[in-house]
């Protein structure tokens, strides 16, 4: 399991407002951090799906970006050197596709901003 692997691939994704693909990502990866949450007392394991569950429903329209930040920052368990610098961007990034692409998951528009 990498944690950080996960934020980047879902980052990727929504930029290139893949939705879809991001949100297969959080399920599949729900599904299997919360069996290894349940097998074990990973403190990392928990963290992780506990952002997972955030940006799943930050997409769909459930709480806000600040929200996504409070659980990021409760929850940060990314080995990364800018920890805030990492949190702003990844969180820029994700509303700023949600605003794009008009996201409230499974209803988006991809075409929102004349993209052909």
């Amino acid at each position: 399991m990498n944690p950080l692997y996960d934020l980047e691939v879902i980052d990727s994704a929504v930029l290139s407002g893949e939705i879809d693909d991001a949100v297969k990502l959080i399920r599949r990866k729900e599904k299997s951090l919360e069996l290894s949450v349940n097998v074990s007392k990973n403190e990392r394991s928990r963290g992780h799906l506990r952002v997972l569950n955030a940006i799943l429903d930050f997409l769909e329209g459930k709480i806000t970006i600040e929200n996504v930040r409070k659980v990021m920052n409760e929850n940060f368990v990314y080995d990364v050197d800018d920890r805030q610098g990492f949190i702003e961007n990844f969180l820029y990034h994700l509303y700023y596709a949600a605003d794009r692409y008009d996201v409230k998951f499974p209803d988006f528009n991809g075409k929102r901003c004349g993209d052909l």
